[in-house]
């Protein structure tokens, strides 16, 4: 399982932060020009692969694709979230149309739908994975853990039902888990080998906070990430190394 990092703009395109060459970007800090931009810009040229998410989680709204996709391609973004929508009963006409106005406006690249964080309950999160399972434009599913205190837990609930459902033989997409809720979730979740990829700021926010992976208390729960998450420029070299140690860590962790 490939981690993928979210990191703080300076640090975007300093390479040994992404151990797997990815790395998820938010559109709406991307302005053209900006720093932000010109980090994943020098990203892409020394050969990352960028994944433009949808920025849903943070804005509690989908952008308007046009926006989305001028974005897109203003990066060379590798991997497109066009849109976060609850499960309903047209949800594979929505996301076909939505997809085939985003190849029409030029995006070429892969596309990464969502079972939603904002899904009611676990049948809603397995029937909205089938249908993007069986959609030939759909080439990423990533499954989220939900909004709801209560429910965010339970992502790997979910996994086992789609073994039990759809079978891992007959899961056709790369399979991608949107961020870590816990070390507790991530101890059950890694176990899935069906599971392609990860994303998460955990490595570089835990180690901002001085907290090396593992944790003495398995319980932790993921401390929230400081609103100027994204403009941290400077870092001490104590913090340095536990960032580094953290994602050495992770990626054994997620072999």
């Amino acid at each position: 399982m490939d981690y993928i990092s979210i990191l703080p703009t300076t640090f975007i395109s300093k390479m040994e932060y992404s151990p797997s060459k990815k790395t998820l970007v938010l559109p709406y800090l991307i302005t053209e020009g900006n720093e932000y931009h010109k980090q994943c810009l020098e990203f892409k040229k020394q050969g990352g692969e960028i994944w433009l998410d949808d920025g849903y989680y943070e804005l509690r709204q989908n952008m308007k694709i046009e926006e989305l996709v001028k974005k897109a391609l203003s990066v060379n973004a590798d991997v497109l979230v066009p849109f976060d929508l609850p499960h309903r009963s047209n949800i594979r006409f929505i996301t076909e149309s939505v997809i085939k106005q985003i190849r029409k406006l030029g995006y070429k690249g892969k596309i990464a739908c969502l079972t939603s964080a904002e899904n009611e309950n676990i049948n809603q999160d397995l029937e909205q994975f089938k249908i993007f399972n069986s959609m030939d434009e759909v080439d990423i599913i990533a499954i989220p853990y939900n909004f709801d205190k209560s429910s965010e837990n339970k992502r790997a609930e979910l996994l086992k039902l789609i073994e039990k459902e759809v079978g891992k033989g007959e899961i056709k997409k790369h399979i991608h888990l949107f961020g870590l809720s816990s070390y507790k979730n991530l101890l059950k979740e890694k176990d899935f080998k069906w599971i392609s990829s990860i994303d998460s700021t955990w490595p570089f926010k835990l180690g901002m906070f001085k907290i090396q992976l593992p944790p003495k208390n398995k319980n932790m729960i993921e401390p929230s990430r400081p609103k100027s998450y994204f403009e941290t420029n400077k870092l001490l070299p104590e913090q340095v190394k536990c960032i580094k140690n953290n994602i050495k860590y992770l990626k054994g962790l997620l072999k």
